[in-house]
């Protein structure tokens, strides 16, 4: 039986952490190696997963937990995380969703299945917190075994952590220095284009994944004009430095992403203009 490297970074998570951690107790695949990430909470979330510790040392075949004194964000997490991590595999989750209990188990399996992919994806359902009204992540056209490299580029399919794991060798071939690009925007990308480069993604249909849409959701807090504008600029820069690790036309997609952004930043200027025309009123 492979092990999988599960890295969970952990910042402010108090009110959602138990139920993540008790489903990872769920899970019906053993073998996983997890690595918790304290990302500098000042709430009680340390307390919370050292309540869980010695269940999940028991349950488990290996649990660290690693801590920051400072938030550094959750891809500085991952770096400290990947030089631990020694699984077959590699999957990682937010620390406020929930994991159904085949989530690791069917992934690891059919990587087993199929050792030429380089990664695997399940469908899973999201939902707003308080309304537990329920919608699939996958579309149509995510559910079949495809290259996704240019369609996580340009924001054309789901992204969700929880949602996909990796094989170990494949990305550590683009990080020999087991270290991703630090970025405020998230860790997802800097894991998945490059192994997403080097082959087809397999795919699972079965909910396999709750995520957890709220507001304090690291990915929908930007709601003002200049701290979106900042975004998009912070996403463009991102991919440029996820480029050199992947296996592409690097030109070709350099000017497409220069491009892309480009007419996201005139259509989100539009929308901002459009809202003070309606409004009468400017945010700052």
């Amino acid at each position: 039986m492979n092990k999988v490297s599960f890295i969970l970074p952990i910042y402010q998570a108090e009110p959602y952490l138990s139920e993540m951690l008790d489903s990872v107790l769920a899970q019906t695949w053993p073998n996983i190696q997890l690595l918790a990430v304290n990302d500098g909470s000042s709430d009680r979330s340390e307390d919370i997963f050292l309540r869980y510790e010695p269940g999940l040392k028991e349950k488990l075949s290996e649990v660290l937990y690693l801590r920051h004194e400072q938030n550094l964000g959750a891809s500085a997490a991952v770096n400290t995380a990947l030089p631990f991590c020694d699984g077959e595999y590699l999957f990682w989750a937010d620390a406020d969703d929930v994991l159904m209990p085949d989530n690791i188990r069917k992934k690891a399996e059919y990587l087993d299945r199929f050792p030429s992919l380089a990664m695997v994806r399940n469908n899973g359902l999201q939902f707003r917190q308080g309304s537990r009204r329920y919608s699939e992540i996958a579309k149509p056209e995510d559910k079949q075994v495809k290259s996704v490299f240019e369609e996580l580029l340009f924001s054309a399919t789901f992204c969700y952590a929880g949602c996909y794991m990796l094989r170990s060798e494949f990305l550590f071939s683009c990080y020999p220095d087991r270290k991703i690009p630090v970025s405020r925007q998230g860790q997802n990308l800097q894991l998945l284009l490059p192994p997403a480069s080097l082959s087809d993604c397999g795919y699972i249909d079965d909910l396999l994944y709750l995520y957890r849409i709220h507001p304090d959701s690291h990915s929908r807090s930007f709601s003002r004009f200049p701290d979106m504008l900042a975004r998009q600029e912070g996403f463009e820069q991102l991919q440029l430095e996820i480029l050199p690790h992947c296996l592409c036309d690097r030109e070709r997609l350099e000017e497409k992403i220069r491009s892309h952004w480009r007419q996201e930043t005139e259509n989100l200027k539009q929308r901002y203009l459009d809202a003070i025309r309606q409004y009468g009123g400017v945010q700052r």
